[in-house]
């Protein structure tokens, strides 16, 4: 005759940790990144909009990323941003890493186009 398994034990409770604070709304980041941008603070610009991009802020983030990536002659965020967007967003990316003498060349956007990236 055969026995029935024995019973599972319940697992051991985890010890209660304080809830983390919640994130900060993709929204609220890019709102802080176009704030400093304006302010002249490119780097923290960059850094909130990544931030807001990786939180789901779709579009706007990385047209916004795209856009500084740019500015601040970027290529290797400029391409990161370039291949998130969309075809018309992707046109106006483009032309501003074009005034910035970043060439898109061969599926990245680069300083010199006559070297690899």
């Amino acid at each position: 005759m055969a026995q029935d398994p024995p019973a599972a034990e319940p697992a051991a409770s985890a010890p209660l940790e304080a809830p983390a604070e919640p994130a900060e709304p993709a929204a609220k980041l890019l709102e802080q990144a176009q704030v400093a941008y304006a302010e002249g603070d490119r780097a923290q610009a960059i850094s909130l909009a990544l931030a807001a991009a990786q939180r789901g802020g779709g579009r706007a983030a990385w047209r916004f990323l795209g856009s500084a990536a740019c500015q601040v002659r970027d290529a290797r965020l400029a391409t990161r941003a370039y291949r998130h967007l969309p075809e018309e967003d992707r046109t106006f990316v483009l032309g501003l890493c074009r005034r910035q003498q970043l060439e898109y060349v061969d599926g990245a956007f680069r300083t010199d186009p006559w070297t690899a990236p």
